[in-house]
């Protein structure tokens, strides 16, 4: 999707809000009136894009971008844990495949049927870890299923990201940058607000839930 300079538009961090903070969509609602129709969720934009209108377009996303960026970090901060978790039941298996496959016993002096049960154990142990790990690093959504690390990439970028819009938009007002510059920075929010809403099922609802 290429960016408009025509048509700032809002629709996708509208989207957002709506799915993730409708209590502060409708604040910005009562907040921001002239931007009321373009507010509501399915609105693609408003042909205006008067120097007041593009200035209550970046202030919605300031604020948008803020839910967008602890909501992602939220979510990665939370991949990061099941990360954690996947790779210590990998270990687990690894260690278990060792045992299982060690001559230590011989040094024990254990029987042979001990070193046997012991052995199978310790290779049972070691498969179902593998199974773990694997099932560990991957999340699932709607029959689909994504690899815990690229969900964990995506949403450290995409809160990296936010956090940079959101700080240009307000130098941008702050110091009254051009419209056109304005415009493109609204159209970049609204384009990485439809990318975490075109994967948010997997990357954030999956994820936390």
């Amino acid at each position: 999707m290429g960016l408009d300079l025509d048509h700032a538009a809002i629709n996708e961090g509208v989207a957002f809000l709506e799915r993730y903070s409708p209590a502060t969509l409708r604040n910005i609602k009562e907040s921001l009136t002239t931007l009321s129709a373009e507010l509501e969720p399915g609105i693609q934009a408003g042909t205006e894009t008067s120097e007041g209108i593009l200035i209550e377009k970046a202030e919605f996303f300031i604020i948008q971008l803020d839910v967008a960026l602890s909501r992602c970090s939220e979510a990665a901060e939370c991949a990061g844990k099941k990360l954690s978790r996947a790779a210590f039941v990998r270990n687990v298996g690894q260690l278990c495949t060792v045992v299982s496959s060690s001559t230590v016993f011989g040094a024990l002096e254990l029987q042979a049927t001990k070193i046997a049960l012991i052995s199978s154990i310790a290779a049972l142990v070691s498969s179902l870890a593998t199974w773990g790990g694997s099932f560990f690093e991957k999340v699932r959504a709607g029959g689909q299923s994504e690899t815990l690390i690229s969900v964990y990439n995506f949403l450290v970028s995409a809160a990296y990201d936010a956090k940079l819009l959101r700080k240009d938009l307000e130098l941008s007002i702050k110091y009254s940058e051009s419209q056109e510059n304005l415009s493109s920075l609204v159209n970049r929010a609204n384009e990485l607000a439809r990318k975490i809403n075109e994967q948010a099922p997997k990357v954030i609802d999956a994820v936390l839930n």
